[in-house]
C-alpha cells in the first residue's frame, strides 16, 4: 500500500475528502494514523495473510501429494479445487498487483480461479460423495456444471494470458534494447 503524510493543520474538526479512480479494479481500505501505528499493523496483517496462504498451499501440495501416491483422480480434484481457491483469493487480495502486471490481470484472474474452483469443484464431489450410485441426477448435474464451466474459464483465463503474454513481450523488449544499449 501507500502511505503519504497529511499536511499540517489538520485535526478531527476539519473534514477530509478523499478521491480514487481506477480504469479496472480498486480496492481502497483507508486508515489515518501515525507512521508507527500503521506499520505496525501492517506487518500483522501481512503475517497473518502469509500464514493464511502458507496453510492453503500446504494443503494444496499435500493433497497433490496423495493423489499422486494413491493415484486418485478425487484427490487431483481436490488439490486443484483449492489451488484455484487459494489463487482466487490472493487475486482478490491484490497479492499480485506487485508483480508489475496490468491493473486488469488480477481481477481476471479472479475470475477465471472463481470459475475453475467451482469446475473442479463439481469434479472432486462427484467421486468424493458417490452421487453416481445414491443420486444419479445430481451426478449428472455436477458433470454438467464442471463440463459448462469449463469454457467460461477458457475464456476468462484467455484474456488473462493475453495480458500476460504481452506484458512478458514488452519486458522483453526492454531488455533487448537496454542489452543492445549497452552493447553499442
Amino acid at each position: 500500500g501507500y502511505t503519504l503524510p497529511l499536511p499540517a493543520g489538520l485535526d478531527s474538526t476539519r473534514e477530509i475528502y478523499v478521491y480514487s479512480e481506477s480504469g479496472s479494479w480498486l480496492k481502497v481500505p483507508l486508515e489515518i494514523g501515525n507512521a508507527g501505528m500503521l506499520l505496525q499493523k501492517e506487518s500483522g496483517l501481512q503475517f497473518s495473510w502469509g500464514l493464511y496462504f502458507g496453510i492453503l498451499m500446504a494443503l494444496v501440495l499435500y493433497s497433490a501429494m496423495v493423489a499422486y501416491s494413491a493415484a486418485d483422480r478425487g484427490y487431483a480434484f481436490f488439490s486443484l479445487h483449492f489451488a484455484a481457491y487459494t489463487l482466487g483469493v490472493m487475486a482478490w487480495q491484490g497479492r499480485f498487483m506487485d508483480l508489475g502486471l496490468p491493473s486488469w490481470t488480477a481481477s481476471h484472474l479472479g475470475l477465471a480461479a472463481l470459475f475453475a474452483f467451482v469446475a473442479l469443484g463439481a469434479g472432486f464431489y462427484r467421486p468424493f460423495l458417490q452421487t453416481k450410485k445414491h443420486t444419479p441426477r445430481l451426478h449428472r448435474a455436477l458433470g454438467a456444471i464442471g463440463w459448462g464451466m469449463a469454457p467460461v474459464v477458457l475464456l476468462a483465463l484467455f484474456e488473462v494470458i493475453i495480458g500476460l503474454t504481452l506484458c512478458l513481450v514488452s519486458m522483453l523488449k526492454i531488455h533487448v534494447m537496454l542489452t543492445l544499449a549497452v552493447l553499442a
